[in-house]
């Protein structure tokens, strides 16, 4: 029997969490043919040893230091057989029904290259599931302005989002969640694999975007339903993380709209964090301890802005 979806899950110090997300797999896929990679990135959680141990069907890869999220995905990516791939991060649970759903709905639109489930968190409420691919002003203003609608709108604008998550028609979108997303093979072989300079955040955009100036068409699938324990590798390298959310923000700008819009984000970013500093040193100087990681982070995030690409 061919393959018909084949997966590839990144980890890096997650075990119990990649060992919950490979049996709901294998535990909701009875109708579907599968081809599970698992890509280690050097942890050091005992991550390996257990997909040996407990899953041997699983095709292991273990590199031996982090690889990052988008070239650990290529690996696996390139190796895959499935005529739909499927990448799926190492903290997610697939309930039943999901996989299937996913790729019935990739057959009944051949215009979509990809589909995303609704993603849940683990008490069972909503996450994001999907959204718009965004611009400068969404990145400088963005945090600010939903600030200031959420006041007077925000439980208006709650309600609509349960009910337009909840509708149970398939709708077009800009972009789905990668931490759960399939895609059709002859739309990433047109496409092509992540860009591996994204080493952790808006490789999806980057990717969507891609997509989509292709001609492609994105699916949200509410049916399929996914559990999301968001952030279980990115917390603990906090730091890290952060810095790199920045640069490869700037680092989208740069590729697709050109120098101009990152600057014009840089610029925006580097005022944000500015005042978010200036803050923190008021609320300092006025012995509010907890101000002192806010201006540690602040100084951070500027001076990562203004590092070069």
């Amino acid at each position: 029997m061919s393959t018909e979806v084949a997966i590839a899950i990144v980890n890096w110090n997650t075990r119990d969490l990649l060992a919950q997300c490979l049996v709901s797999v294998f535990g909701t896929a009875s109708n579907t043919s599968l081809e599970v990679w698992a890509v280690d990135n050097a942890s050091s959680d005992g991550s390996a040893t257990m997909v040996r141990e407990r899953f041997p069907q699983v095709h292991l890869i273990e590199n031996a230091e982090n690889l990052g999220f988008a070239r650990a995905n290529n690996q696996a990516l390139h190796l895959a057989q499935g005529r739909y791939l499927l990448l799926l991060n190492s903290d997610t649970e697939v309930q039943p029904g999901a996989l299937s759903c996913l790729a019935d709905a990739l057959e009944r639109y051949p215009e979509a290259g990809a589909v995303g489930p609704r993603m849940l968190n683990p008490d069972g409420t909503l996450q994001n599931s999907y959204g718009s691919l965004p611009s400068v002003l969404d990145e400088i203003l963005g945090p600010y302005w939903l600030d200031f609608l959420n006041k007077p709108w925000g439980a208006i604008g709650r309600r609509y989002r349960r009910r337009e998550l909840e509708d149970g028609d398939y709708k077009r979108v800009d972009r789905v969640s990668f931490a759960c997303t399939l895609i059709r093979r002859e739309a990433l072989d047109q496409v092509g694999l992540l860009d591996e300079r994204f080493a952790l955040y808006s490789e999806d955009y980057d990717w969507f975007k891609r997509l989509r100036d292709a001609g492609w068409q994105v699916l949200f699938c509410p049916q399929a339903q996914v559990i999301h324990h968001w952030g279980a590798s990115s917390r603990q390298r906090s730091d890290w993380s952060l810095s790199q959310l920045y640069r490869s923000k700037r680092l989208y700008y740069a590729k697709h709209y050109g120098r101009g819009s990152a600057l014009l984000l840089q610029a925006g970013l580097i005022m944000r964090f500015g005042l978010k500093l200036l803050w923190a040193i008021g609320s300092y100087l006025l012995r509010r301890v907890a101000a002192t990681e806010q201006m540690r982070c602040q100084r951070r995030l500027i001076a990562e802005m203004l590092r070069p690409l």
